[in-house]
């Protein structure tokens, strides 16, 4: 049957404007289908924000919210999955605060937070607190700095893992303050710096002294603890939990998400739950922009140059850094 020319160009027209019209109308109908929360195996704190969100979520969002666990941080298969993925806010990536240190810290990992994923919105953030052994005399900040100075070498550091946000607390507080310490793993350690819901039990217990909480105000948690920034320069290292999408996935998409958790943010009942699983733990209320001002300015504390000129032995050896 042979089509007249003008009903022709209309069904033309027409063809061609459907795609514009369903890629407009997509993110207004996200989303159509189950999500996938994508979250890095390990330990327990890390699984507190997927948990918690993947319960929130499908109630606001009228589609279920499937957490799954993966192998690997920022060189594991999770950040392949989601980088490549296509961007339509199905597979969504749980980020933590290792994400921007690993990749400026190892060589061999090619990934870069501030542009291979979009950011969601923030979660939590967890504070940071630098205790002693009680057996040691120091009572404040400054009088810890002067014993450091005064027994350089001979202090020792608990441990922290490469590659973590108290890894890079302590190489903050080593650049501020020029002390060396020594690395001890025999968990006797004199000083630490440590997530304040991993330690407040062993504070609690007198079994460690805080003596300053990382963070940019005093915690209700450890009424009458300083924060660092009242006796030194602050370089805020904390870990954080918070979500991000493939790249390029359309704005629409992650501001309905960033808008839905951000009410989970401010009601009570998640907000009780979050501080009961993770004691200390700080909810972050972000825009997407602001996320990705917060990442890049986590990235940017992380030494490197000249400063990530050092040398380490384990066993209670020495480690330094040489500025």
């Amino acid at each position: 049957m042979k089509i007249p020319r003008r009903k022709f160009l209309q069904l033309a027209t027409g063809a061609a404007a459907l795609p514009a019209i369903t890629r407009g109308a997509w993110p207004q109908t996200y989303p159509t289908r189950p999500i996938r929360l994508i979250r890095t195996a390990g330990a327990s704190p890390v699984d507190i924000a997927p948990c918690l969100i993947s319960q929130w979520l499908p109630e606001r969002l009228g589609q279920a919210v499937v957490s799954e666990e993966w192998l690997g941080g920022t060189s594991g298969p999770s950040i392949d999955g989601i980088a490549g993925a296509p961007a339509g806010g199905y597979p969504l990536l749980m980020v933590n605060a290792k994400y921007p240190i690993e990749p400026i810290l190892d060589d061999t990992i090619n990934f870069d937070l501030r542009c291979d994923i979009a950011p969601v919105a923030g979660i939590y953030y967890q504070p940071f607190v630098l205790g002693v052994n009680p057996s040691l005399a120091a009572q404040t900040v400054p009088e810890f700095i002067a014993y450091a100075k005064a027994n350089q070498l001979k202090l020792d550091m608990g441990p922290s893992l490469f590659c973590t946000p108290e890894y890079v607390a302590e190489k903050l507080y080593t650049i501020k303050t020029g002390v060396l310490m020594r690395r001890d793993w025999s968990l006797v350690s004199r000083a630490m710096f440590d997530a304040v819901n991993s330690s407040i039990e062993q504070i609690r217990a007198g079994k460690l002294r805080a003596l300053a909480v990382i963070s940019p105000t005093r915690l209700e948690i450890l009424p009458g603890i300083s924060t660092i920034g009242e006796f030194m320069p602050r370089d805020e290292a904390r870990g954080w939990q918070d979500m991000g999408a493939p790249k390029n996935t359309p704005a629409e998409i992650t501001n309905r998400l960033n808008t839905e958790i951000n009410v989970a943010l401010a009601d009570p009942s998640f907000r009780a739950r979050l501080s009961s699983l993770s004691l200390g733990s700080v909810p972050l209320s972000m825009t997407p922009a602001e996320f990705r001002r917060f990442i890049a300015g986590d990235t940017e504390k992380v030494p490197r140059g000249s400063e990530h000129c050092r040398w380490e032995l384990y066993w209670g050896c020495a480690y330094g850094w040489r500025l």
